[in-house]
């Protein structure tokens, strides 16, 4: 599973601008998914991946870095947090794991690996709060194995996990095995590779993390055929969730901006390629729909077992698709969902919202539902790939029916998201601290949504140190501005340079953002982005009516660090409208 990377980057998938040969090897002499599904982000997927259960059901619906953050953590000893690895062990198969793991901390759970089904591993450890030698996953990485955690001075981390992972295949080349490579690559921060050691700029240096992925992948191929392993090896490839915001990529000749943290297709419509020459067919096309909630199932049923009946899961063996036993999956939606940080109250971790927004999906259709429940766009995927054309409006019966068959699905979902399950631990000196008076998600009326605050909510950063400023999070300063928490999402009747909206921005780190807004506005107007003594210019670009939001580049800003106010501030002399905002993305500078 690489970590932020979207097909646009992928050759066979349509990638113009890259070269990715031994992934496209994988493709044409196996399966290649089209309609397959991971999480926006990182912790959603890794959980929903390693539990068969969705984000609403397991907890993390929400990333949360837990060496860097501290208080919550995957904890084994509850049975939600089953893993796949412990269920394939208990079918006889011995288990591995190399590269990130990042939802325990090892410095405290020193066996948590083991606890969690993992016979041996080798995993970045992720970056302990305090620890600075911990923040290396890539040149002299900080890695963890059942001897304790070492800087590799002088390796390059992905050289090391796939050397580790080779070694395991060697050593259990006769036994039946589980290996679980979560990548490091190609995640922020962009460096250079040993095999392009003069890669500059973050384009490039992203394209050279690709095709070193790439090698990596293909050294593993290398592995099975010289152990004699290929043939009763089925390998798996797909990724956390799209590619890092700000890269854009040229996918069958169209630009392609990355989706991480996006419940966009470029942001959940993962790659998924599927490989075991004689036992899966080659050169087939799947359309077959699957999330990462399947893949537990999956593993146990190609394993010989059997998930226990007293285990719940969401997800479904699509091991007849990949065996070529049946050309459909059985699923009648595919579901999405989880970005962003979560949050802290008195009781610990939680979802920033009692109800994460979400995006469901089946063969044709897909739906946005907020966090309000209510399903908020409908797009026709086969004839609207890009998702511009909101149907929701729509009388057609076709789209009655799509959305009635959608609100099935979210009436069926609890009205309140799990938290994460973990027991509580003595506290540590990195743990976060919950702010008593900060603002916490409230509990949601039993008939009828409660709109967000608009007193405003403060921002965490991302893994990557960007933020999420959405409308919801904003605090108003205006009589007419407001947000609107319906299908609409965002703030409007923005008709006075006076009037604005300001957010928190907590735990930044000094240095230049690349500012990035999605709007939708009939005028030309000026503005500027103001932190502090920081200024940036602006002006808004028509993009056709005040409903269609597209995503602008604004430039770069310096922000100083700490916590800290951001604010739009509209010129004077504003014509018309000034614009519907949807939310600002502030990505660090590398």
């Amino acid at each position: 599973m690489a970590d932020d990377l979207g097909k646009e980057w992928i050759g066979c998938y349509g990638a113009d601008d890259i070269k990715t040969p031994n992934l496209d090897a994988l493709a044409k002499g196996g399966m290649k998914f089209h309609k397959a599904y991971s999480m926006p982000q990182c912790t959603p997927s890794r959980a929903t991946l390693l539990t068969g259960k969705y984000p609403w059901r397991n907890g993390f619906v929400n990333h949360w870095d837990v060496p860097r953050w501290g208080v919550g953590y995957f904890d084994w000893k509850k049975k939600e947090n089953t893993t796949f690895a412990r269920l394939m062990k208990g079918i006889g198969y011995t288990t591995f794991a190399a590269g990130k793991w990042q939802i325990n901390d090892f410095r405290i759970e020193p066996q948590a690996m083991k606890h969690h089904g993992f016979d041996d591993w080798a995993m970045w450890t992720g970056y302990e709060s305090g620890n600075k030698p911990s923040g290396q996953r890539y040149q002299d990485a900080y890695i963890n194995t059942p001897d304790g955690s070492q800087t590799y001075e002088g390796k390059f981390g992905p050289e090391v996990y796939t050397e580790h992972l080779i070694g395991f295949m060697k050593e259990h080349r006769e036994d039946p095995m589980c290996l679980y490579f979560p990548m490091a690559l190609p995640h922020t921060p962009f460096v250079a590779t040993p095999d392009e050691p003069e890669a500059r700029g973050s384009l490039d240096r992203h394209k050279a993390m690709v095709r070193y992925l790439d090698q990596m992948v293909g050294r593993l191929i290398t592995a099975l055929d010289d152990l004699g392993l290929r043939e009763r090896t089925i390998v798996i490839f797909t990724t956390d969730n799209g590619s890092t915001r700000g890269l854009v990529g040229t996918q069958d000749g169209r630009k392609v901006s990355g989706g991480k943290a996006l419940e966009s297709e470029t942001g959940v419509c993962a790659p998924f390629i599927v490989n075991c020459p004689g036992l899966v067919p080659a050169g087939v096309e799947s359309n077959a729909l699957t999330d990462f909630t399947d893949l537990l199932p999956t593993f146990v049923d190609l394993g010989g077992g059997k998930v226990p009946n007293d285990l719940t899961v969401d997800g479904v063996s699509i091991a007849p698709v990949i065996l070529g036993e049946a050309t459909d999956s059985g699923r009648e939606w595919i579901m999405a969902l989880g970005y962003g940080p979560a949050t802290l109250d008195e009781n610990g971790v939680r979802g920033r919202s009692d109800y994460a927004s979400r995006v469901i999906r089946d063969q044709k259709f897909k739906v946005w539902v907020d966090e309000g429940r209510e399903i908020k766009r409908l797009h026709d995927l086969e004839a609207d790939p890009l998702e511009k054309e909101n149907l929701i409006e729509s009388e057609q019966a076709e789209h009655l029916t799509a959305l009635k068959k959608f609100q099935s699905v979210v009436d069926k979902t609890p009205e309140k998201d799990a938290r994460p399950k973990y027991e509580p631990r003595a506290p540590n000196q990195w743990d976060r601290k919950f702010k008593a008076n900060a603002k916490t998600p409230k509990a949601r009326p039993e008939k009828k949504p409660k709109s967000p605050s608009q007193s405003g909510n403060p921002v965490l950063p991302a893994e990557d140190g960007s933020y999420l400023l959405e409308a919801k999070t904003a605090k108003v300063y205006g009589k007419r501005l407001h947000y609107n928490s319906d299908k609409r999402n965002n703030l409007a009747a923005w008709t006075e340079a006076g009037e604005y909206p300001e957010w928190s921005l907590e735990e930044v780190k000094a240095g230049e953002y690349e500012v990035e807004i999605t709007y939708g506005t009939v005028a030309a107007n000026a503005f500027s982005i103001e932190s502090g003594k920081a200024k940036l210019p602006g002006k808004t670009e028509i993009t056709g009516n005040m409903s269609k939001y597209e995503a602008h580049q604004v430039g770069r800003i310096q922000l100083s660090a700490g916590d800290i106010k951001l604010s739009i501030q509209p010129a004077k002399g504003m014509k018309e409208a000034f614009m519907n905002l949807r939310s600002l993305n502030l990505k660090p500078v590398r």
